[in-house]
């Protein structure tokens, strides 16, 4: 691993048994990022895009059932933040939300169990559960309140 790191956090094995990965800060940097690392140390990859804005980490993330992709939220210091959808190779990023006021943040991304949909909650003046699909360029509202969400039969429930 990199000799500056200060901190690595939430990690797991990707799918494949070969690869980890984690949230890490690196001292010459001092931010929380995302990044995929070979079982042995190598080939150590930035999934996130390299975040150039003061005070802001990659807070919250999930990785996608087969291990090819991630979604995650990065925290501002104004408070807000915003949804990404990363490839598990760092090569290809798409910033899902748009959030620029502080009080307005994305959290809690989550997957469906095929890989094919996810959700998270969009908090603008109050909290909106949004549901996401790879095949769709946006995503929609489709509930209230949610306290967590988790996947079942036959969709996507909030956790109460």
């Amino acid at each position: 691993f990199h000799s500056a790191w200060v901190v690595m956090n939430d990690a797991v094995w990707l799918p494949d048994g070969e690869r980890l990965a984690f949230r890490g800060d690196l001292l010459e940097v001092d931010k929380q990022e995302l990044w995929v690392v070979a079982a042995d140390g190598t080939g150590l990859t930035r999934v996130n895009d390299e975040i150039r804005v003061d005070d802001a980490d990659v807070s919250l993330w999930a990785l996608s059932p087969d291990g090819s992709r991630f979604l995650y939220v990065v925290r501002y210091a104004s408070y807000n933040s915003n949804l990404f959808l990363a490839s598990a190779d760092g090569a290809s990023v798409r910033q899902l939300t748009f959030h620029h006021l502080g009080d307005h943040f994305a959290c809690c991304p989550l997957w469906s169990p095929d890989g094919r949909r996810y959700a998270f909650e969009a908090h603008t003046f109050g909290v909106s559960l949004n549901v996401g699909g790879l095949e769709r360029q946006d995503t929609w509202e489709v509930g209230g309140d949610s306290r967590g969400l988790v996947w079942g039969a036959p969709g996507l429930h909030a956790a109460r």
